[in-house]
């Protein structure tokens, strides 16, 4: 019999490409563009967990910076440089005062013991320091600035002065030194300012005027005062008498008494003119007991005189004119003062 026919083989039907798996949309980057990148694509076709967004951090803290602590000094009175105004001098250091919080990345945090400790931003210091005019001294001062006290071959206008009746003021050393030699009777004391006294001593009491440390009563040579009111004068880092030319005082030496109030008006300035006739004063307090200590308005002015005037070594000659001259000017102004102030002394 006829075999049936075979059905006719079914030509393979054309597989349909295979769908592609829905590619899962990539989460919007929740961190910066290079971060993203540098993580690279997914490797697995799954559809990822989006990221849940955190909390931005907190800025890292920044350690301390340790900075040295500038101290500005404010004075609030200038007591080198004060005249006898107010009895006390205040001098007060300030840089704002101490804060004990710091802020890091937008936090404020206590700061600990430590750390305000070792990093002070703003510090306040005081120092109150007073002047004793008794004792011509400052008191309370730190010891760096022990110098203030310094009183020998100090310039005038650096020395703390007092209200002595002048146009201008005397310094508060002097006052104290006049103030010594006076209660201790020196003005009777035969050959007072002519006899030196016992030089250890003398430097000793000089040491603690210049550091602060004296005490009235410790001493009781009056010598000893009379004999640094002398080394004040001799100290001086301008003398006395420099202010005046060479003719000028030639001139005022050979002036009679009666005129040479005027002459030292008009041809002394201030404040050295002040300064002189503070001394003129006290030179005279000497000579109107002169009959107890022997003292005459020409001792005293040769003895005194020396301390006033810086005289050129360039020429000796000259030196030893001058030196008289100078002498003969003190003796013809103490005699003036004793005449016009104290009605003392019939002097031409």
């Amino acid at each position: 019999g006829a075999r049936a026919a075979e059905p006719a083989e079914k030509a393979p039907a054309e597989k349909a490409p295979a769908a592609e798996p829905e590619k899962a949309e990539e989460p919007k980057a929740l961190m910066p563009p290079k971060m993203l990148s540098a993580m690279g694509s997914p490797r697995s076709s799954a559809p990822q967990t989006p990221v849940q967004p955190r909390e931005r951090p907190v800025a890292a803290r920044q350690p301390l910076e340790r900075k040295p602590v500038a101290i500005e000094s404010r004075t609030e009175a200038t007591p080198r440089d004060r005249d006898n105004g107010a009895s006390n001098g205040i001098i007060e250091l300030n840089s704002g005062e101490l804060d004990g919080a710091q802020a890091f990345g937008g936090e404020t945090e206590p700061l600990s013991p430590v750390s305000v400790v070792d990093s002070p931003r703003d510090v306040h210091h005081e120092v109150h320091v007073t002047y004793n005019y008794e004792l011509a001294r400052y008191e309370g001062l730190p010891a760096e600035w022990s110098s203030m006290n310094q009183q020998f071959g100090v310039p005038y206008q650096h020395l703390p002065k007092m209200d002595c009746g002048f146009v201008s003021k005397i310094p508060a050393i002097l006052v104290v030194l006049k103030r010594e030699l006076i209660e201790g009777s020196g003005v009777d004391v035969e050959g007072i300012f002519r006899l030196a006294p016992d030089k250890s001593v003398c430097t000793e009491v000089k040491d603690r005027l210049n550091t602060g440390c004296f005490e009235t009563g410790e001493v009781q040579d009056v010598n000893v005062f009379a004999n640094l009111i002398k080394v004040w004068f001799r100290e001086l880092p301008t003398s006395l008498l420099d202010v005046l030319d060479d003719v000028t005082i030639i001139r005022i030496a050979e002036t009679p008494v009666d005129n040479v109030a005027a002459e030292m008006e008009e041809s002394f300035p201030e404040p050295m003119r002040s300064l002189f006739y503070w001394l003129l004063d006290l030179m005279a307090d000497v000579v109107v007991n002169e009959a107890k200590n022997r003292m005459t308005a020409k001792n005293m002015a040769i003895v005194i005189s020396p301390n006033l005037f810086s005289v050129s070594e360039d020429n000796p000659m000259f030196a030893l004119t001058m030196s008289q001259k100078i002498a003969d000017f003190t003796e013809v102004c103490l005699k003036s003062w004793l005449k016009t102030k104290r009605g003392y002394g019939n002097y031409t």
